[in-house]
């Protein structure tokens, strides 16, 4: 039974190296698209404007993206990921 244990762990180890932590790696780029986008964009378009809403809106929308959903998926994979790699024994690399 810890021989499956053992290989249950080091499966979940490679999935975290192989799988997880790329995929950290592409949402940070996407954060920082998405936060240079968000950037781009004016801070407070001209009033009377018709597309004034839709800009506010679009930042608005974009900054809990990156507050409320991407920033904390960011830190919780990071740190499961992290809590993986301290668990592997310093000869397994």
């Amino acid at each position: 039974m810890m021989k499956k244990r053992e290989d249950s762990t080091l499966d979940l180890q490679a999935a975290v190296q192989e799988q997880l932590l790329p995929s950290v790696s592409e949402l940070n780029a996407i954060q920082e698209r998405l936060r240079t986008f968000q950037e781009s964009l004016p801070d407070t378009p001209d009033p009377g404007e018709e597309e004034s809403d839709a800009v506010t809106e679009l930042r608005s929308v974009l900054g809990c993206i990156l507050l409320d959903s991407l920033g904390p998926a960011i830190r919780d994979l990071q740190t499961v990921a992290a809590y993986v790699a301290k668990r592997r024994k310093p000869d397994e690399r």
